[in-house]
């Protein structure tokens, strides 16, 4: 299908966007491997597992998020990690192993 066709090019896309927020490539490898866990980077993705629902690349629990773009979701996901994380992806992708969240 188109969509399925699509998926690897919105990936690269996201990524391109995360890598610009992150200069360090130890933490870009981090948020890539917690972002790929959470999500595979699909912003359309939604976790209703968890109350309430986890939305978007990020995997943020607001549907404020479930609207936005890719590039703002990473905006929104990168200030959480920076609030929660002092800019950290690997404290959080660490958090995240061992506690199944971040």
């Amino acid at each position: 299908t188109s969509a399925n066709a699509n998926a690897p090019m919105l990936q690269i896309d996201a990524k391109q966007i995360a890598l610009n927020y992150i200069r360090l490539n130890s933490q870009f490898k981090c948020l890539e491997k917690l972002y790929t866990k959470e999500s595979n980077w699909n912003d359309l993705v939604v976790n209703r597992t968890v109350t309430p629902h986890a939305y978007g690349i990020p995997q943020l629990k607001s549907e404020f998020i479930k609207g936005l773009s890719a590039n703002k979701q990473i905006d929104y996901g990168m200030k959480y990690v920076t609030h929660r994380y002092k800019g950290m992806p690997c404290l959080a992708l660490k958090h995240s192993n061992r506690y199944g969240w971040y």
